[in-house]
């Protein structure tokens, strides 16, 4: 049976989308994994892939920090997104 996702899930994916639609390092685009959003205490666990390999690994981790800095500071929100390799 495939795994729901909650409403909040949802929100949370979009917001994601949201900031990091204008991220492309490396030419890379983000998706985001749904399925897998989880709400810890005080933060939300949002895994993303790359639509490709990143060759500069650097570029891709400082576009994920630029968009937990948006979401922090323009939603107040606390994401620590989580790469996943491309498949």
């Amino acid at each position: 049976m495939p795994k729901t996702t909650h409403p909040h899930q949802q929100t949370m994916a979009e917001a994601v989308r949201q900031y990091s639609k204008e991220q492309h390092p490396g030419g890379a685009t983000f998706e985001v994994m749904a399925p897998g959003i989880r709400k810890e205490r005080y933060w939300w666990y949002v895994p993303v892939r790359p639509s490709v390999e990143p060759v500069k690994r650097y570029e891709y981790y400082e576009a994920l920090a630029a968009v937990e800095e948006a979401l922090a500071e323009h939603e107040n929100l606390t994401v620590f997104l989580v790469p996943i390799s491309p498949e």
